[in-house]
Parts: C-alpha cells; sequence; structure tokens
C-alpha cells in the first residue's frame, strides 16, 4: 500500500502485557515514530483485540506485527481471531532493535 498507520501501544497496555513501564512515554514514543518518513499517522487508541470491524472502520487493509517468540506470537494471534490470515502479517523480528537492549544501553550511560 501507499500508506502507513502505525498504532503505538499505551503505557498501560504495556503494563499490563510486559509488566514494564516503558522508558520513554506513550507520547514520546509515538513521535519517535511520527519521524519515520514512512510513517504517516501515528495513533495511540487502537483497539486490544483487532477484528474486521475496525480494520474496515479505520480502512486498514493489513495487521503487522513482529513477536520475539512463539509466547508472543500466540498473544499477538490472540489479538486478532477474527481476521482473515490475509488480513495478518507477522513482520520478521529484529533482536538488535529490542527495546530491552534501548532500555540497557539508556541506563548504563546515564
Amino acid at each position: 500500500g501507499s500508506h502507513l498507520t502505525v498504532c503505538v501501544v499505551p503505557d498501560e497496555r504495556v503494563l499490563e502485557f510486559k509488566g514494564i513501564t516503558p522508558t520513554f512515554s506513550t507520547n514520546e514514543r509515538a513521535e519517535m515514530v511520527a519521524a519515520c518518513r514512512w510513517v504517516d499517522v501515528v495513533i495511540t487508541d487502537g483497539s486490544i483485540v483487532t477484528t474486521p470491524a475496525f480494520m474496515s472502520e479505520n480502512r486498514f487493509d493489513v495487521y503487522a506485527f513482529g513477536a520475539k517468540d512463539d509466547a508472543e506470537l500466540e498473544g499477538r494471534l490472540a489479538g486478532c481471531p477474527e481476521l482473515p490470515e490475509d488480513m495478518r502479517m507477522v513482520i520478521p523480528y529484529t533482536p538488535e532493535i529490542s527495546s530491552t537492549l534501548i532500555r540497557r544501553r539508556f541506563t548504563n550511560h546515564t
């Protein structure tokens, strides 16, 4: 497609799912993502469960996500159980761009 909307997960949901408070706030993370040249729109109020209705209402064609392991992938897929397979895209996990590594580097250099 020619349009990319990215949902930055709110702090409360990160805490709920990962058990940690993000290093950067929802707004700070949204600003960083918005600065990427390929991102057209950033939202922070995405649905917890992604349904075909949510996709249609927002004119989204594909729900894309990454997962660091099978357990996280299972959780991501549980968040979109009604989406047909052709509307889901699992993107490769990039271990060298891990939020855990970013936190470690930030902590070790302050």
